[in-house]
């Protein structure tokens, strides 16, 4: 009954949930950290700084190969875009094909990991202190991380590499949700691709033992939509490769 109320109820009392008071706007600010020239692309590293929010760090990839139609691919990994960029199996495909690459790290993840001795494993959570103090804020962290796609979004549409190009958002484990999120909020995705990943909050009812569950919690979500309904009501291609 909820759903049929109309995108931009949906949309009100998702944000609300999200913790965020409205979507934000496009001013970034994108400084650039760091430039290697290698045999087959050009690797640009950038801080993308969106005021009272978290710095979002980003590695960009642009093949020799590239052209105007070339995608750009939005890698989100849990385990770092640290992971991903050091094995070069990882990319040779997509040098190749001219794909563009952007590898980023939201708030939590890759450079700015809590420290493992800060979460007590009785917990069952990676990062037990940052998804509470987020809970108890009103700002869940996946709301923040949200934000951080968002950032990553507006980048992709000013700087002068990227703009005009479609964008493909490819998201492992925690990202999963979050992406997801974004897609329903954010038409500016082309599709995206998950892995290893919740499908449904109902999982969490009925097997509520499970690793990292705060960090994808959104308390009375439920009582709204589920994922499933935002893969459905996006405009974006949702899949899940595994």
């Amino acid at each position: 009954a909820f759903l049929s109320k109309g995108k931009k109820t949906v949309q009100a009392k998702m944000l609300d949930l999200l913790g965020l008071k409205g979507l934000p706007d496009h001013k970034i600010r994108i400084e650039a950290t760091g430039h290697d020239s290698m045999r087959e692309y050009e690797q640009y590293k950038f801080q993308l700084i969106r005021e009272g929010e978290m710095p979002v760090p980003c590695i960009l990839i642009m093949p020799s190969r590239a052209n105007a139609d070339s995608p750009v691919e939005l890698r989100l990994q849990e385990e770092g875009k640290g992971t991903y960029l050091s094995e070069y199996a990882n990319f040779a495909a997509a040098l190749t094909e001219g794909k563009i690459l952007l590898l980023a790290d939201l708030r939590g993840f890759g450079e700015t990991t809590d420290p493992a001795f800060y979460t007590d494993a009785k917990y069952w959570n990676r990062e037990y202190r940052n998804a509470m103090i987020s809970m108890h804020i009103g700002r869940p962290i996946m709301g923040q991380r949200v934000v951080d796609i968002l950032t990553l979004l507006d980048f992709c549409s000013e700087h002068e590499f990227l703009k005009g190009h479609p964008v493909k958002v490819f998201a492992n484990g925690i990202y999963g949700p979050v992406a997801i999120h974004v897609a329903y909020l954010d038409e500016r995705i082309n599709s995206v691709e998950i892995t290893h990943s919740v499908k449904t909050w109902k999982e969490y009812i009925e097997k509520p033992m499970q690793w990292d569950m705060y960090s994808n919690v959104l308390y009375g979500a439920l009582k709204y939509y589920d994922l499933p309904d935002l893969i459905r009501l996006s405009n974006c291609p949702i899949c899940f490769a595994d």
